[in-house]
């Protein structure tokens, strides 16, 4: 009795991971550039990582070199029932801070599509710019 309860909980756990239908991608580009006249080595890396679960998908980008960080970036888009979403959020890497968030959502009903985009960024308030119908 224990063996089947054992073999259907293992059963049941890796049908709840086959269904979720998750995919983690992205890419790595690292360059090294080398100077032989004047001995210097330069390093530049990008990493963007796609995590993309059901019809959602999130992305981080992130630059590196070797003075430091060069960008971080955040996305998200996604359908939320008749809804789609789409946000970004932007760092500025020399000063070390939040630059913007981006958003936008559009629905279509009855044929005609409405939308607004949603914009918060450093020393203005939050901005409403609504899209016209299609």
């Amino acid at each position: 009795m224990k063996k089947a309860l054992v073999l259907s909980l293992v059963f049941a756990l890796g049908l709840g991971f086959a269904v979720s239908a998750q995919t983690l991608s992205g890419s790595w580009d690292t360059t090294i550039t080398i100077e032989p006249t004047a001995p210097t080595i330069t390093i530049v890396t990008d990493l963007s990582v796609d995590y993309t679960v059901g019809a959602w998908m999130f992305t981080s980008n992130l630059g590196l070199s070797e003075a430091g960080l060069t960008g971080l970036d955040f996305a998200v888009e996604g359908v939320l029932g008749a809804f789609v979403i789409d946000s970004a959020l932007v760092f500025d890497a020399d000063a070390v801070a939040f630059t913007s968030w981006i958003s936008g959502v559009t629905v279509s009903i009855a044929g005609v599509t409405f939308g607004a985009d949603f914009t918060l960024s450093t020393g203005t308030r939050l901005l409403l710019h609504r899209h016209g119908f299609a």
